[in-house]
């Protein structure tokens, strides 16, 4: 999550939290709490028809405040942004997928997260489950409409085991001064 921030870590939280909001207001989120009622994990979606910062109201509950605070804090983050990472993901997504708004027409998981003291304990797994569940409910739906597509940071695996392919990948560079490199993954999955 560093790179995204440019190496500030305090803003994580306010980061999540954007992308969070704007799936409540634009996609799905699916939570998982504990026995007494602590959300544990969260999964954030943009189902067919739905786009992650589609309307001004995506965006202005949290994603453009959290942007200018990080242009503030390191401007050339904005650049890094506007000009290289979503220019670069635009166009591995694209080679991936053959369209750069193919997502719009599938399930996009566009966050999935748990408790770091609580991982490795199958909530993500539930979560996927859940969504996967709710895919399956509509077998009239069409072969996009059936597929979920992501983008992750992560070495994969927990994506692969779940019957995930692997469909493109781009090396993020940071901004100079951070020189934290890292690889973002695109994978897919038809639910049957």
């Amino acid at each position: 999550m560093s790179i995204y921030l440019g190496g500030h870590r305090e803003l994580t939280l306010e980061f999540v939290s954007s992308v969070v909001k704007a799936g409540v207001i634009g996609g799905e989120v699916y939570v998982a709490e504990d026995t007494s009622g602590v959300i544990v994990g969260a999964s954030v979606w943009f189902t067919p028809g739905q786009d992650f910062l589609d309307s001004e109201e995506q965006r202005s509950a949290g994603y453009d405040k959290i942007m200018a605070k990080l242009a503030e804090t390191s401007p050339k983050m904005s650049a890094w942004w506007t000009e290289y990472f979503n220019r670069h993901a635009a166009e591995t997504f694209k080679n991936a997928f053959g369209d750069s708004h193919y997502g719009v027409n599938c399930w996009h998981l566009y966050l999935v997260g748990v408790q770091p003291s609580l991982q490795r304990r199958g909530i993500a797994t539930a979560l996927m489950d859940d969504a996967e569940a709710r895919i399956r409910a509509h077998p009239e739906s069409n072969e996009h409409a059936r597929t979920i597509i992501l983008g992750t940071s992560t070495d994969g695996k927990f994506y692969e085991k779940r019957g995930f392919t692997k469909k493109g990948e781009f090396d993020v560079k940071s901004i100079e001064e951070l020189n934290e490199p890292l690889t973002t993954r695109y994978y897919s999955k038809i639910v049957e």
